[in-house]
Parts: C-alpha cells; structure tokens; sequence
C-alpha cells in the first residue's frame, strides 16, 4: 500500500526532508519532531483481491474504496459487505445461529432475538427457545404455553375486517370477524333470558324462561347467519315468544314468527336474500 502525506505541519523549515517510519512514528529523516497531520494519509482506492487497507499476514482481507461514499469489506479477496450513506449490505450471514445463540441479538440478552434457519424463514426465539416461524406460506407459532389474543368487552369491539379474533368477556367466548360482523366461535354459545331481548349476533342458542310474554328481536340478518330459541319452562301457549326480525327483514315471509306451543323450538338461519328462515 502507498501512502501519500498532505499538508504536514511542523516545526521548523521541511524542505528536502524526507517522511520516515521510526518507533510507529512518522517523523522527518533529519529530526526527532514529529508532525502534526492535518488531513490524515490518502490512499489508493484498493480493489477486493488488494483492498488498500490490509495486513500484512493477509492481504487479500481488509477495506477499500468500492466508489464514491461506497466502503468495501473484502474478505479472502471477495467482497463481503459494504457501507453508504444510507446502509449496510452484507453478502454473508451476519453470524451462524442456534437456539440459544440467533444471529441478532441484544446486549444482555444473547439469547432471545432473530434468526434464519433457511430460506425465505423468519424466526424468533425468547430464552433460548423457538417461539415463531414466519415464512411466505404460512406462520407457526410454537412452545407448550399459551397464546394471548385481544379481549374485551361487546361494545369495545373494534370494526373488524376478516380473520380477525378476539376473546368477548361479557359472552366468555371467542369471537372472530366474517360476514361483516363478530361472531362467537364457540359450538354453543347459550343465553338464557326472562324479559324482552335482542338477540346478539354472537348468540346461538337463546333459552326462554319466566312468566311473561317475550319479544326477541333478531340482528340484522347476513347470509349463514342462525339461532336456536328454546321454550324452557314450558309456558309459551300463555306467554308467547314473538320473534321479529329487524331492518324491513321476514320470517317465512312475514313480519314476525311466534312460538306459542309449550317447550316447542326452533330454528332460524338468514338465507341468501338476507331474510330469515325457520326449520
């Protein structure tokens, strides 16, 4: 490697003095001054097989000038990394991983971070232990714990678009997002109820109990869409249970449908006319 000195300062007149190395010093070949530097050595631009700056056990392995703002890693004589104004690219692994040791980490914490195992795989570890997999074709979550999602109340449902999942704790139930609305993923989400009531759309089965008359009124009706009302107490030829949908929508065709035979029941689905239906 050449290095060239630019404006060098020193005590005294430097003319005819030639820059020597003495002790890692440089200092002038007829004095024991050494100079000030004013703007460092300049240096060839290098290449990857003779990168300007190197070593001499090595010299194949060191740093060079790619191009303007551009700062080449080379390693064996190949170009590994390089660094710009903006970024850092890296043509290697930044390190071989495991679990206990993934390739980025955090000080303090060497084994929780991210990881690659293969292509196109994204992985995350905590403690040592794979905790997530994401990949172009699906996400896998592992560990024998568990998996936390959103919960909260009915009216602290969010609008929600399809796929979504959140846990409802007034209905101690699971709800996801579809048919443009929340409904429970529960088999039999039950509700039993003794007064007048609007049927929710995560509901499923709606049992009807006491000693009065009961309207249910149905959410607006979508596709797929469908409840089972119940006489428990066996009262429905005295007190009725009158079901009536909402939104301008029929039953059978009608404005509402009731139950008047004792412990009858039945079942209604919204049809693809988004009118309701009973079995």
């Amino acid at each position: 490697m050449k290095l060239k000195l630019k404006q060098i300062d020193q005590t005294g007149s430097v003319a005819g003095n030639i820059p020597v190395i003495s002790n890692n010093n440089i200092v002038w070949s007829n004095s024991t001054t050494q100079p000030a530097v004013a703007q460092g050595f300049l240096s060839a631009n290098g290449t990857a097989p003779l990168p300007a700056l190197s070593f001499s056990s090595d010299n194949d392995t060191g740093l060079y000038l790619i191009s303007n703002a551009r700062l080449g890693i080379s390693s064996g004589g190949v170009l590994k990394a390089f660094i710009n104004t903006v970024s850092i690219t890296t043509y290697v692994p930044i390190r071989a991983q495991s679990n206990s040791a993934p390739s980025f980490t955090f000080d303090g914490d060497t084994n929780t971070g991210l990881g690659c195992d293969g292509a196109d795989t994204l992985q995350l570890y905590a403690g040592g232990v794979l905790g997530l997999s994401i990949k172009p074709t699906k996400t896998t979550v592992f560990g024998t714990g568990q998996l936390g999602i959103p919960s909260g109340t009915t009216t602290q449902r969010l609008s929600g678009v399809v796929g979504d999942i959140r846990y409802n704790t007034e209905q101690n139930n699971i709800e996801a997002y579809h048919d443009s609305g929340w409904k429970s993923l529960t088999p039999f989400n039950y509700n039993y109820v003794t007064s007048s009531y609007s049927i929710q759309s995560s509901d499923y089965c709606i049992g009807v109990g006491g000693d009065t008359a009961v309207t249910l009124t149905l959410p607006s009706g979508v596709t797929r869409m469908n409840f089972v009302i119940k006489d428990e107490t066996g009262n429905a030829s005295v007190n009725n249970i009158t079901v009536i949908p909402s939104d301008g929508q029929t039953i059978d065709g009608k404005s509402s449908y009731i139950i008047d035979t004792n412990f009858n029941s039945i079942t209604i689905y919204c049809g693809h006319n988004s009118n309701w239906f009973v079995i």
